[in-house]
């Protein structure tokens, strides 16, 4: 079986966004392209990967797991990437926060100062309702999570904002 970064990053994009149309968008290209890549990394694992039902795309079995090792593939070679260019001395990467909606009036302004003393860090920011954060917690999707009342059943580290 094999399968390449772009067809895992596509596929990906897929299951985060929920359409073939979005998927294209958000990777910058065609909807052909995409399907075509898709279809070719069903066939690479044997097993259908989704299937849509009305207007809405269901993962399969096949496409969980799939899904769950390509998170996991992706976010060890961005990891390598990131050791690689801090041995060359390089500060690069890339921070994923999700937070709460009610969070999004003053974190802008705190990452605004990150990004101007680190501005080789790319930030990827998700703005969700309570239990969009939480479901990211529980996949572990993120490097950072806030919100003012987290879970207390998963084993977190906590940190209270500074007065």
């Amino acid at each position: 079986m094999s399968a390449t970064f772009r067809q895992l990053r596509l596929f990906l994009a897929l299951v985060e966004r929920g359409s073939i149309t979005a998927a294209a968008e958000a990777c910058h290209v065609t909807q052909p392209t995409v399907s075509m890549q898709l279809r070719e990394l069903a066939d690479a694992v044997g097993l259908p990967l989704y299937e849509q039902i009305g207007k809405r795309l269901h993962l399969t079995a096949a496409g969980e797991a799939l899904a769950e090792t390509a998170r996991t593939m992706l976010d060890e070679w961005l990891a390598f990437e990131q050791t690689i260019d801090a041995m060359k001395g390089l500060e690069r990467g890339r921070l994923r926060v999700a937070l709460v909606s009610t969070a999004k009036y003053f974190v802008p302004r705190l990452l605004g100062t990150f990004c101007r003393e680190h501005p080789n860090i790319e930030i990827s920011l998700e703005v969700l309702n309570r239990d969009g954060v939480v479901t990211r917690v529980r996949e572990n999707r993120d490097d950072l999570y806030i919100m003012s009342m987290p879970p207390q059943n998963l084993d977190l580290e906590q940190h209270a904002g500074q007065q």
